[in-house]
């Protein structure tokens, strides 16, 4: 699987490390960001990154189309990018005496037959990583770079790259938590995808790397942050149970799935707020033939769909045992850190690992680590 980097071009680590970077927080802003929350030493928390979130934008950019990843080690720098991107948030907590578990989330490496298909025949055909001439070079570099970062994180302890199988990637999150009954602990997303926002509704909070416009969108903020740039300020805002309802009435055009028509956030919030005052709908209310009241009867059908495929809650209430175990069973834990300290110095040459980083902010390790 591996094969030593002697040498290699450097404007292609570059163009990929700075695709990366830009989903690094800087350490001063997520201060500011997380200055009000009220962390105890010592305590664990946990982390989800949306890998997705950076591939789309590595395939929406002409760069790609160029020579920005014909390098022969193009897999061993991404997965270099996406090692180092995991141990910059893990050291970030360790230096305020925090342990996190952290949780890399993305797609497979191929076009799957998604479930939501059985909704939405075209669900996720739009933007396959390698179906097109356009991102076949991104598309290549993901799928030899799967099996050289899940290798890799098995031997970190608390660190694990999931993809999804015929599941969307986006409810991995809602998977873990439930299986490791980490629910209250505090959690947190790094994504710049709306779909994600549904999180919050469990009390997730979201870290949206923008660099100095970086943000973190919360319970308290998240409908405001929707109405962003709207002429609807002196609507009320909904509940927060109202997310999934919201966000699947917008669409997702990497989804494939449309827009309700007619439906912006103003006349969504108001019709929510009418349903409330009619006693048509309930702020608890999470039954999806209510919920479609609140929908021109014209667009009923297609509100259903959306929800369908939209909704974390609906996906995972429909997952069978072996769709479960398909995600849960990559959860592999082997820490051995002389492996990655051998695998770096003979493979990751002028790309190096950020081993030492990766490696903090561990509950209770009842041993010493010797790096250098």
């Amino acid at each position: 699987m591996f094969k030593r980097v002697k040498i290699f071009r450097k404007e292609v680590f570059s163009i990929m490390d700075l695709y990366f970077n830009m989903f690094k927080i800087k350490y001063t802003k997520l201060d500011e960001l997380l200055i009000n929350i009220p962390f105890e030493k010592g305590e664990e928390i946990t982390i989800f990154i949306n890998l997705e979130s950076i591939l789309k934008k590595l395939t929406s950019t002409i760069t790609d189309k160029e020579n920005m990843l014909i390098d022969s080690k193009r897999n061993l720098i991404m997965s270099s990018c996406v090692f180092n991107l995991i141990s910059h948030y893990r050291y970030y907590f360790h230096k305020k005496s925090i342990n996190s578990r952290i949780f890399v989330y993305g797609p497979e490496s191929i076009d799957m037959n998604y479930l939501n298909r059985e909704y939405n025949k075209d669900y996720r055909t739009h933007m396959m990583l390698l179906n097109t001439e356009e991102t076949s070079s991104i598309g290549k570099t993901y799928k030899d770079s799967i099996k050289i970062i899940k290798l890799l994180l098995q031997y970190v302890e608390g660190v694990n790259f999931i993809t999804s199988g015929i599941v969307e990637p986006s409810v991995i999150p809602l998977v873990i938590t439930k299986h490791l009954r980490i629910e209250g602990y505090k959690n947190f997303i790094v994504t710049d995808d709306r779909y994600d926002y549904q999180y919050i509704k469990d009390d997730f909070m979201i870290l949206k790397p923008k660099l100095e416009k970086s943000s973190v969108i919360d319970y308290y903020n998240i409908m405001d942050v929707l109405k962003n740039k709207t002429k609807c300020n002196n609507i009320p805002n909904p509940d927060i149970n109202f997310l999934p309802f919201i966000i699947s009435i917008l669409g997702d055009k990497y989804r494939n799935i449309d827009k309700i028509k007619g439906m912006g956030i103003s006349k969504i919030y108001s019709s929510i707020n009418k349903g409330l005052e009619s006693n048509i709908v309930t702020n608890d209310i999470n039954n999806i033939n209510s919920l479609t009241c609140l929908i021109n009867e014209n667009y009923h059908n297609d509100f259903m769909i959306n929800y369908m495929t939209t909704s974390i809650y609906e996906q995972y209430k429909k997952l069978s045992d072996v769709e479960l175990k398909y995600i849960t069973n990559q959860l592999i834990d082997k820490y051995d850190g002389g492996y990655l300290k051998k695998i770096n110095n003979e493979y990751f040459v002028g790309i190096p690992l950020n081993i030492i980083e990766i490696n903090t902010g561990i509950k209770k390790r009842p041993y010493k680590i010797d790096w250098r």
